[in-house]
């Protein structure tokens, strides 16, 4: 960054995803699990506004870049009681790592004579298998990639994300996406444009003690998603919810160790519906049909109106590529 130059202020989405499917196929002597699956991203965002400040008189140990959960924020971090707690936020290290890269690589700080300040307004649920956090800190990597005008590839900052969590490429792609390896093979993928509704029962759940838990399903076979199949899936998603070849390993695991998520599942089966869950969970989805019938919306909303009150819904539309702006 050019030290005459302090970059402008610069607000950002940063978008929730889906796992239209997640399947594991092993686990590896490093202890990360090999799968495949395809994530969407969602029209459900956090926003994280970048702001820089003139700072000539910072001593080298001094801190650069200082990270704030916006008070108005709909959902609370459970790691903001501290400045130290702060530093493990992944927009944090995110910003700290491309930092740090380019100290290294190029021994320049991008931050010589500044400060930048973050600002997270936290509105993805965290510990719901929506991805918040590895999209804020994708979206950190792709503004500072800019606003510092550091010029890196995709494939550098890929590379840079996968150090910050296995979900974190996918939100570079920012794209529709088949996952293979530990989620850093991807594929993007046009998909058809769909609603969903997202059934949030208000619980966290740990990513590692699903994937550490003793009875998780470790061996589903690889599936190739053929060309025939991707060609209709940018039609219609239905061939996913129709085939029993695709669904979440983790599903399983999670209903039984959280009842409020089964509870879920068996209102969905009461009323007729498809569900999955995402990810690890906690929150749980119900495909609606395509944005462009406005008979998808009215079912959403109608299940809402009679989804039992303990839990939180949310109407969302898939993004497709370019219909979002990082």
């Amino acid at each position: 960054m050019d030290s005459l130059r302090i970059p402008p202020s610069l607000s950002v989405l940063a978008p929730a995803k889906l796992n239209l499917f997640l399947h594991i196929n092993g686990r590896r002597e490093d202890g990360y699990h090999e799968l495949q699956s395809l994530f969407q991203p969602v029209d459900l965002f956090d926003t994280l506004r970048f702001e820089h400040e003139a700072c000539s008189t910072r001593q080298p140990d001094d801190v650069a870049i200082h990270l704030r959960l916006d008070p108005s924020s709909p959902v609370s971090l459970p790691a903001e009681a501290s400045e130290h707690d702060k530093r493990s936020n992944l927009a944090f290290r995110a910003a700290e790592l491309l930092r740090q890269h380019q100290i290294r690589m190029k021994g320049e700080d991008p931050l010589a004579n500044a400060e930048l300040h973050i600002t997270l307004t936290k509105v993805i649920p965290v510990g719901a298998g929506l991805g918040g956090g590895s999209s804020d800190a994708a979206s950190t990597l792709l503004t500072l990639n800019r606003l510092w005008n550091l010029k890196l590839p995709l494939k550098n900052l890929c590379s840079l994300g996968l150090q910050l969590g296995a979900d974190v490429p996918f939100f570079l792609y920012q794209s529709a996406c088949l996952a293979e390896g530990i989620g850093e093979v991807l594929t993007p993928l046009k998909l058809a444009q769909e609603h969903f509704l997202l059934i949030h029962p208000g619980c966290h759940i740990s990513t590692p003690a699903i994937f550490g838990h003793q009875a998780l399903t470790r061996d589903t076979p690889k599936r190739k998603i053929a060309p025939a199949l991707r060609d209709e899936l940018t039609a219609s998603l239905s061939p996913l919810w129709s085939s029993k070849m695709f669904g979440n390993d983790c599903e399983t695991v999670v209903r039984f160790q959280h009842p409020e998520v089964n509870d879920i599942f068996d209102w969905a089966s009461a009323e007729g519906q498809t569900c999955r869950l995402t990810g690890t969970g906690s929150t749980v989805f119900i495909p609606c049909g395509p944005v462009a019938n406005p008979e998808s919306a009215s079912l959403a909303n109608r299940l809402a109106q009679k989804l039992p009150s303990a839990y939180n819904s949310r109407l969302v539309s898939g993004l497709t590529s370019g219909s979002h702006k990082l």
